[in-house]
């Protein structure tokens, strides 16, 4: 997923926690996600975002939270870790842009 950390957790009100964040990297959480805004790894300069989640329900609303400011947003799911599988899933079905 592009940069799009910062509005994912101003939708869904989550605290940025400051020791963990610097220019580059910025991090929020609260107990049911954990949002990142992480360098790419190519030399684009364009910043991704993670998601982890604890349910595929909290990893829906904040997807969509990202998709009613920016409707054509894709993301990638890591299908081949645990629960992966079924998050790649729950999004298609939503109609989410997901990519493996």
């Amino acid at each position: 997923m592009a940069d799009e950390g910062l509005t994912i957790a101003q939708a869904l009100d989550l605290p940025i926690i400051e020791e963990a964040s610097d220019t580059l990297v910025k991090h929020w959480m609260n107990p049911e996600l954990f949002v990142s805004r992480l360098p790419s790894a190519s030399a684009s300069g364009t910043c991704r975002t993670r998601i982890v989640s604890r349910t595929v329900e909290d990893l829906l609303l904040a997807a969509r939270a990202l998709t009613q400011k920016h409707p054509g947003a894709r993301a990638t799911v890591e299908t081949y870790l645990r629960g992966g599988r079924e998050r790649y899933d729950a999004l298609r079905r939503e109609g989410f842009a997901v990519d493996e």
